[in-house]
């Protein structure tokens, strides 16, 4: 299992021996390259107190302690206070993006709702200079005839003003706007004033929203890449302590080679030796055979001889 989830009070099962504890220490040893966990096991089923070496890593009691491989561990139960998992983060970021898109909402409603209203009052300034274009028209012969009546053209200047009057009046409140809008277009102001509502300013506000999720992507990639880091780092650790052993395990079988090779050496001694026994222990066979036979012949040759010697003693008398 990765490492990161081992920490101290983490309620544990040891893989393969049925046995349950709590960690009660994570990190290097002395006795032993590598990470090691120290285990508090329930049942006094271990082989330690704590300490390897007149060293203390924890306390517990006697047999109740264990040193063991983070990979020989399946975790049970967390310990108190690190619970919070990566879903816990990256579902809390959706949930603060919903008020930036509320605002871009509500911000493009009031937008279209003004674009509306200037489409509108862009109507009605077209109507009133429409209208102050005709009359205008009609006042050139009217100026003509200024001379003869005066009076006349007082009354269509009047009559010109209650006009322009009533065609911006229809909407009351933007009477006002309309007027100095006309005097913006005589003066060619507005067209200057057009590029500022252009439909393209819309399209900044959704960039407000990338950084979070961004963010929170960039958080999660971090997390992943930390997790994946840990775990590589307990496996080559892992590799490591069995290549020490690998390492050990060669050089005893070195050692058991050489002493294979002395004892084939010693062996074959032996063998030479034997034959060379065999070969001796023969001719002693031969040998002890003829002298045996010796014996006999000369055992025989004196037995002939005093029987000899018998009859010569008895012939003699």
């Amino acid at each position: 299992m990765s490492e990161k989830n081992l920490k101290v009070g983490a309620r544990v099962e040891l893989t393969g021996k049925d046995l349950l504890g709590t960690v009660a220490y994570v990190g290097m040893t002395s006795f032993a390259v590598g990470k090691w966990v120290g285990v508090v096991l329930d049942e006094p089923k271990g082989k330690n107190s704590g300490s390897i070496k007149g060293q203390q890593y924890f306390q517990c009691d006697e047999n109740c302690g264990m040193f063991v491989r983070p990979t020989q561990l399946r975790l049970l139960e967390a310990a108190p206070g690190s619970r919070r998992s990566i879903e816990d983060v990256s579902g809390a970021t959706p949930t603060a993006a919903q008020p930036t898109k509320a605002r871009l909402s509500s911000s493009r409603t009031s937008l279209s709702s003004s674009r509306q209203s200037l489409l509108g009052s862009r109507t009605q300034l077209t109507t009133s200079l429409s209208e102050r274009t005709a009359s205008s028209s009609s006042i050139g012969p009217r100026k003509s005839l200024a001379p003869q009546n005066s009076k006349d053209k007082e009354s269509s200047s009047t009559s010109l003003a209650e006009g322009a009057q009533g065609a911006s009046g229809g909407n009351g409140a933007a009477s006002h706007a309309s007027s100095k809008r006309a005097s913006l277009v005589e003066t060619g102001f507005l067209e200057i004033l057009k590029p500022q509502f252009t439909p393209s300013q819309p399209l900044r506000s959704p960039s407000f929203t990338m950084p979070s999720s961004s963010g929170a992507e960039d958080k999660i990639a971090l997390l992943e890449a930390q997790k994946t880091s840990a775990e590589l780092q307990a496996q080559l650790a892992d590799l490591t302590e069995k290549l020490e052993t690998l390492k050990q395990r060669r050089n005893e079988d070195k050692e058991r080679l050489r002493e294979f090779d002395k004892m084939k050496i010693q062996f074959e001694q032996l063998q030479e030796f034997r034959s060379k026994i065999m070969t001796a222990q023969a001719s002693l066979q031969k040998e002890l055979l003829r002298a045996k036979q010796e014996a006999k012949d000369a055992i025989e040759a004196r037995e002939q001889h005093a029987q000899e010697m018998a009859d010569l003693q008895t012939m003699w008398r």
